[in-house]
């Protein structure tokens, strides 16, 4: 995938938590998290195309991110060229993700989640972005 094209998902993910954040996010709960979800990944690739450590057409599912923490740094060397404690903030990165990830398809599948957790998503997502490089246009 471009960067283009990581920029107009992340914009659409941007769109949602600010939609979710006007109308309730009890409200969004799915959607939202099911958004943060492909932002995850999205900021993930575009962060790794920016560092030049991935191929353009590499894709990473968001799933990844749900594995343990050793296991997802096995599927990431797969992808990446440079040993991952040579690539900038990806450790940092992995946590991140994976907390996001973690209960995802509790929230997307299951009961009414709590605003709380789902306000907690949306800051780990935004410290996520911001740790990525990524800046909102």
């Amino acid at each position: 995938m471009k960067i283009i094209a990581h920029e107009n998902v992340l914009k659409e993910v941007d769109a949602e938590i600010k939609l979710a954040l006007t109308e309730g996010l009890l409200k969004h709960q799915r959607r939202l998290m099911s958004m943060i979800s492909l932002g995850v990944a999205n900021l993930i690739e575009y962060y790794l195309h920016k560092k030049r450590v991935i191929n353009p057409g590499t894709n990473i599912k968001h799933n990844t991110f749900g594995l343990s923490l050793k296991n997802i740094k096995v599927k990431l060397r797969a992808i990446i060229s440079k040993p991952i404690n040579e690539v900038e903030n990806l450790n940092e990165i992995i946590v991140l993700a994976h907390a996001i990830e973690e209960d995802r398809n509790m929230i997307v599948y299951g009961a009414e989640s709590k605003e709380k957790i789902l306000r907690k998503k949306i800051d780990l997502y935004l410290k996520l972005k911001e740790l990525c490089g990524y800046e909102s246009s």
